[in-house]
């Protein structure tokens, strides 16, 4: 019981589009990454690590972003690793 309340300290509610809420938490949950939808329409993550934190914030982009701004996004990636 402990844990599950030291878990509990550890999360962030994060507001999202409420259209998506459910997609977004679903995603995360296949990363491993413990979410919850709140009955207020914002979602619930614990993110432990870094690597999980940019998957969080990767899977919140594409929900909330243009694909234009994506693909200009990605774009910037390739000319840096390039």
């Amino acid at each position: 019981m402990e844990q599950a309340h030291s878990q509990t300290d550890h999360a962030q509610v994060i507001s999202c589009d409420r259209s998506a809420r459910w997609q977004v938490c679903h995603r995360l949950q296949e990363l491993d990454i413990c979410c919850d939808c709140l009955a207020d329409g914002r979602l619930r993550v614990l993110a432990n690590t870094p690597v999980a934190l940019m998957q969080v914030r990767s899977v919140l982009q594409q929900w909330s972003m243009s694909r234009s701004a994506l693909v200009g996004q990605l774009e910037k990636c390739w000319q840096c690793s390039g």
